[in-house]
């Protein structure tokens, strides 16, 4: 009868989706084992058990850390990712603002992982 067998090229792109879909799933997942990893070197740093933070947390207002306490999680950070900050290039000051802007360097430097 001459019609064309119908083609399924749609299903090609569905699939694609899906994986972009997975992936970011597997991005989000990092990120909150990085925000726990974070977390768990801020509580040895602070003697405390906080369970729960928020990205906008600043460290030395509201969680009230001194510089002893800074230099005890940057110690933490470094031993946790098996990692050196380097004093020259790394700007602590925003490094160490709030916990976002913490997990944020560790994340976008590649050494969360």
């Amino acid at each position: 009868d001459g019609q064309a067998e119908p083609t399924y090229e749609h299903a090609r792109p569905h699939r694609q989706l899906s994986f972009e879909y997975e992936t970011r799933k597997e991005k989000i997942h990092m990120k909150t084992e990085l925000e726990k990893r974070v977390l768990k070197c801020m509580n040895e740093a602070l003697s405390d058990s906080l369970e729960t933070i928020k990205p906008e947390t600043d460290l030395r207002d509201d969680l009230e850390m001194d510089s002893m306490a800074l230099v005890i999680l940057q110690v933490e950070l470094e031993q946790e990712f098996q990692f050196n900050f380097d004093p020259i290039e790394d700007d602590f000051v925003k490094i160490f603002q709030t916990f976002g802007s913490l997990c944020h360097y560790l994340e976008n430097s590649g050494r969360g992982v």
